[in-house]
């Protein structure tokens, strides 16, 4: 009979369908890369953890196959127990058909213990609380005498300053108060639990506006595979719960959402309606001319790339602090003048912050001319956090800020639309709706980097490179980031030309 260990008990809660799937088939899971960043990062915050107790014992074991060795793991809990220490990493429990390692059980001295559950979040959420609750409860059945249940999570608001003060790295949040009514629903979920991984045969239980929540199912590809293409799902910025409940009505094609006498917001409607009207563009062009009025030459068209790390990676940086390490810079002086192109990209190890900061101020030149970028709210925001970490800079800074200007406002503004765009106006999906047959505006031919998170994993890992590997995998960085800021003027050139009379 199948244990219920505390991440398949949270998952039973999200969905008892997902946990059969997650045991069963989990050749049908995609795992999201920012997903597997998520779970990689919680492992380095829990080292950390181990030395908020000094004297904390280890007892993880893994066995020849390299897999965890529970049994041994267990075995090692009592003996820690038995020696008194004064904290156990991984305490191992099992009782009936549950089990769970802690992340930290600190001892009290007093014949009482304290949960930890470190999370790399900057928050609580609700699943956490169910998670703790199990082990609580576990841990009880266990016969020990639990004082003290916190979730442990990373104090957005700490700067490194020479080495991790851990006592200030962490927050602690005690949940005693507010998971005893679940943890009296524990048995007979667990029971629930067993009940589903003793089917031979998949649950037919449908998704709901929960399957997403906190991160979105590995499995959500393979629930709505059945459904025709485009469909409710795909409608741009409609919540979840309104999709659902749509979908529960068997509102599901787009043909059923033309015909249904529910309303949506002009962007939604063009989304629709347009899908059926072939390879058609939608072009406001009044209001993209109007738009583009905006626009001052000498054009700077700018994009970032940044790392993150729960564990601050430089003096002055807070957990997961967005840090540029690369950006393109491409120049148009005038529609008809050769374009020219400038790049950076930092040393692997390096805190980049100040070299990028005096480098975007020499390149981008304090004689007027708008800086183009996609998705404003991201480059003003990094820039706003170098101007604040270099007062000397600030001023230059801030003035390029003043200046840049969103080319994501004209399809988020509803004056440019494809049905090619999907739900989605990324640079990834709007490129290739204007530019379908362009195969040097294609990031799917791209070598090693396709997206952002590839670049951040890309440029963390050179490190564990060799140099050749390194320079093959920098020149892929380089090549990614120019395709962005080309894909801007591409885009802002396809503007002009479609929006003359």
């Amino acid at each position: 009979m199948a244990n219920i260990s505390k991440s398949r008990y949270t998952t039973f809660l999200k969905s008892p369908r997902e946990l059969w799937l997650s045991i069963y088939r989990k050749d049908l899971a995609i795992v999201n890369p920012s997903a597997q960043q998520r779970f990689d990062a919680g492992h380095l915050l829990g080292d950390y953890a181990k030395k908020i107790i000094a004297g904390t014992v280890d007892v993880t074991c893994f066995n020849e196959e390299g897999k965890l060795d529970i049994s041994k793991m267990i075995e090692s809990t009592s003996i820690a127990i038995q020696n008194n220490v004064p904290a156990i990493a991984e305490a191992s429990f099992s009782f009936g058909n549950m089990f769970a390692s802690i992340d930290i059980l600190k001892n009290n001295n007093d014949g009482t213990w304290d949960i930890y559950e470190v999370k790399s979040s900057s928050e609580v959420k609700d699943i956490y609380l169910y998670d703790i609750a199990f082990q609580k409860h576990l841990l009880i059945k266990c016969g020990l005498k639990i004082e003290n249940s916190f979730v442990v999570y990373v104090n957005k608001d700490y700067k490194k300053h020479g080495k991790i003060e851990i006592d200030k790295l962490f927050t602690f949040f005690k949940t005693d108060d507010l998971i005893t009514s679940h943890m009296a629903e524990i048995d007979e979920n667990v029971a629930k639990a067993i009940e589903v991984l003793s089917l031979k045969e998949e649950p037919q239980i449908d998704i709901d506006e929960n399957i997403n929540k906190p991160y979105k199912s590995p499995f959500w590809e393979y629930y709505t595979s059945h459904l025709p293409k485009p469909n409710v799902f795909d409608i741009y910025r409609l919540s979840m719960k309104k999709k659902i409940y749509y979908y529960k009505n068997n509102i599901i094609s787009f043909e059923d959402l033309k015909n249904t006498y529910h309303t949506f917001n002009e962007i939604q409607q063009r989304q629709i309606d347009w899908s059926f009207k072939g390879d058609e563009y939608y072009i406001d062009k009044p209001n993209v001319k109007k738009f583009l009025k905006n626009f001052t030459y000498p054009l700077y068209f700018l994009d970032f790339e940044t790392i993150e790390g729960v564990i601050p990676m430089f003096d002055g940086t807070s957990p997961n602090q967005k840090i540029i390490f690369q950006y393109s810079l491409h120049l148009l002086n005038a529609p008809d003048a050769p374009l020219e192109h400038y790049e950076f990209l930092a040393e692997h190890q390096t805190d980049p912050r100040r070299e990028v900061a005096e480098k975007l101020i020499k390149q981008i030149k304090d004689d007027g001319g708008s800086i183009v970028v996609y998705n404003k709210a991201f480059e003003v925001s990094r820039i706003k956090e170098l101007a604040k970490t270099f007062p000397d800079l600030e001023k230059s800074l801030l003035k390029i800020n003043k200046r840049v200007l969103d080319l994501l406002d004209v399809f988020t503004g509803g004056y440019v639309y494809h049905k090619n765009m999907g739900g989605s106006f990324s640079i990834k999906s709007t490129l290739p709706a204007l530019f379908p047959n362009d195969a040097g505006l294609n990031y799917k031919n791209l070598n090693d980097v396709h997206n952002g998170t590839d670049a951040q994993l890309t440029y963390l890992g050179l490190s564990m490179k060799t140099e050749d590997e390194r320079m093959k995998l920098r020149q892929s960085l380089l090549s990614y980031c120019e395709l962005d800021t080309y894909a801007m003027v591409m885009i802002y050139m396809w503007l002009l030309k479609n929006t003359i009379i």
